[in-house]
C-alpha cells in the first residue's frame, strides 16, 4: 500500500513538472516573439482588426520611425564626439559646436513632425470602431506608444 501510494505520488510529482516545463517553454517563446518590434505591430493590427492595406501601412510608418530615430542616435553619438573632441582642445570652436547642436535640434523636431505627420494621416485611416480601441490601447499599455515609435512633442502630457 506504501509503495502504491509513493508511485501514484512519484507520477503526480512528475507529471506537475512536465505541466510546468512545458508551460515555462510556451511562455518564453511568447515572451520573444512579443520582444520583436514587428511582431508587437502584427499584435496590434490584431487587436485593432486592421486590414491586410492598414497593417502594411502600420509596418511601414513603424519600420520608416524605426530606421529615422536609428538615424538620429547615430547622429547625436557623433556630435557627442565632435563636442569631446573640440573641448579636449585647447581653443574649441564654440560656433561648430552651436551649428552641431542646432543640426541635431532641427533633424529631430524634422523627424517627429513628419513621424507624426503619417501617424495622423494613418489615423485618419481608421475606422470609428478602430480609433476607440486605438485610443483604448493607449490608455492601457501607455508604453505602447513609444513601442509604436508615436512621436511625443514637449507640449504633449503622458
Amino acid at each position: 500500500m506504501k509503495n502504491l501510494a509513493f508511485i501514484i505520488l512519484l507520477a503526480v510529482s512528475i507529471a506537475f513538472n512536465i505541466f510546468f516545463a512545458a508551460g515555462y517553454l510556451l511562455a518564453e517563446k511568447s515572451v520573444k516573439e512579443a520582444q520583436n518590434p514587428l511582431k508587437r505591430v502584427e499584435m496590434a493590427a490584431e487587436r485593432l482588426s486592421l486590414s491586410e492595406e492598414q497593417k502594411k501601412e502600420l509596418v511601414r510608418i513603424v519600420s520608416e520611425a524605426r530606421k529615422r530615430f536609428n538615424e538620429l542616435k547615430r547622429e547625436k553619438r557623433d556630435t557627442v564626439k565632435l563636442f569631446r573632441t573640440e573641448l579636449g582642445k585647447a581653443d574649441p570652436d564654440i560656433d561648430l559646436l552651436k551649428s552641431a547642436m542646432k543640426k541635431i535640434e532641427r533633424d529631430s523636431n524634422l523627424v517627429r513632425k513628419e513621424m507624426l505627420a503619417q501617424w495622423k494621416k494613418f489615423y485618419s485611416s481608421l475606422s470609428e470602431k478602430q480609433k476607440k480601441r486605438v485610443k483604448q490601447m493607449l490608455k492601457n499599455h501607455p508604453r505602447l506608444k513609444n513601442e509604436l515609435l508615436i512621436p511625443k512633442f514637449s507640449n504633449e502630457r503622458g
